[in-house]
């Protein structure tokens, strides 16, 4: 997939998740409440997806956006760690990272 373009290989990874899953395009279609042929023209590659679209295609295909985007994933140790620390009050936030600095430095 390397020297295609970015719509292809989007496309392709839809289609690879919605064969996967044994659903045809209508099918898709009917739960992201596109049309069909849109589907179709996404997975080949000639449209890009909205935001909105691609939100919904991975909701339905019950795969992150960014598998679909091709994105190595992070590990999920660090992605807890940004969601407790996006909860995080900002005043304690320094503190927070102090901790961990700390932690880090006693390899």
């Amino acid at each position: 997939m390397a020297g295609k373009s970015f719509g292809a290989r989007l496309g392709a990874r839809l289609r690879a998740r919605r064969e996967a899953l044994g659903l045809s395009q209508a099918e898709l279609a009917e739960k992201v409440d596109i049309s069909a042929n849109y589907v179709g023209v996404l997975e080949r590659g000639l449209k890009l997806p909205t935001l909105d679209t691609l939100v919904a295609l991975a909701k339905a295909l019950d795969v992150p956006v960014a598998d679909l985007l091709g994105e190595s994933r992070a590990d999920p140790w660090l992605e807890e760690i940004v969601t407790v620390a996006a909860t995080m009050p900002k005043q304690l936030r320094p503190v927070a990272l102090a901790v961990l600095r700390a932690m880090a430095a006693q390899k």
